[in-house]
């Protein structure tokens, strides 16, 4: 029914993880257009509904690459799968509409802090309270949406708010959520959840592994190395593990000399004459025998240097 081809060639679906779907056009052969506004990942495939204008009208599973699976208009054939997805969306559109969150204020939120408008007074506060209603519940995100689909900047009241609710929000919804939109970016705003539970990490690593997504895997592990706490010894070390791990599950990766570079390279700055003690204190032989690959790391980067 729909046009499968055009949605893969447009976007650019061609990817190992799954793709955000969210706010994307499909046009049928008639050449009608509707807006997916509702999706719901599984391991094989998304639950979507496309919309025309504000109305539901279509049901489809499409695949993580954006081809069609399946799709039926939703007045025409009864389904389990869009019966549930078509509650969600009468869901989400009444907290919408009981929202005092404005079309207006969504559009000043596309601006940064010094060129919002700022007509809503308690702009901040309402975007930030959607942020965490949507992170809560796993919604598609209507500002994220807005986000993607008028670029202003990477400043916007919309992103700075969504770092705000980060903060406060459940991790593991938090992590859910931000995937969903392939927002992975701002992973690294869970950064204080991760220290603390450093579980998080290897559920995100053992996502990103499923889908055999090594190189997302390797930036995350790069983002965390630069942003870690020097002094947080026992995640040092975690991170460092994990980054070895990658190494060997993906040979053609060299994440564990870039995340090691990284955080060595931060330890001299900040410790100077006394880095190689702060080092000793990271690589705990005993618990992993990290200490034999990072002094081989060293002598590399030494012959290197005299070479």
């Amino acid at each position: 029914m729909a046009n499968k081809k055009s949605l893969q060639r447009k976007e650019g679906y061609f990817m190992t993880l799954p793709a955000c779907l969210l706010g994307k056009t499909v046009s049928l052969n008639n050449n009608s257009h509707y807006l997916i506004k509702y999706q719901e990942p599984t391991d094989k495939d998304n639950h979507v509904i496309l919309f025309e204008e504000d109305r539901p009208k279509i049901y489809a599973r499409i695949s993580h690459t954006g081809e069609f699976l399946q799709s039926f208009f939703l007045n025409k054939t009864h389904d389990p799968h869009a019966a549930r997805c078509l509650e969600q969306c009468k869901q989400i559109e009444a907290a919408r509409t009981n929202s005092p969150l404005t079309q207006a204020d969504i559009k000043d939120a596309l601006n940064d802090e010094e060129h919002a408008k700022f007509h809503n007074k308690n702009l901040e506060k309402l975007l930030s309270d959607e942020h965490l209603q949507d992170i809560k519940n796993c919604w598609p995100s209507r500002l994220l949406s807005s986000q993607s689909m008028n670029h202003k900047t990477s400043n916007s009241l919309i992103h700075s708010t969504l770092i705000t609710a980060l903060s406060t929000a459940n991790p593991k919804k938090s992590i859910d959520f931000l995937l969903l939109h392939r927002y992975d970016r701002f992973l690294i705003h869970l950064m204080k959840h991760f220290e603390k539970s450093p579980t998080l990490v290897t559920d995100i690593l053992s996502y990103y592994y499923k889908h055999h997504a090594y190189d997302e895997a390797s930036t995350f592990l790069t983002r965390l190395a630069k942003k870690v706490s020097l002094e947080d010894v026992s995640f040092l070390n975690f991170v460092l593990d994990e980054s070895r791990k990658l190494n060997k599950i993906y040979n053609q990766s060299s994440v564990f000399k870039q995340v090691f570079l990284t955080i060595y390279q931060r330890g001299k700055r900040k410790y100077g004459k006394d880095v190689t003690s702060w080092l000793s204190s990271i690589t705990n032989e005993k618990r992993n025998h990290l200490k034999q690959d990072i002094l081989q790391l060293i002598k590399d980067k030494k012959n290197k240097e005299t070479s």
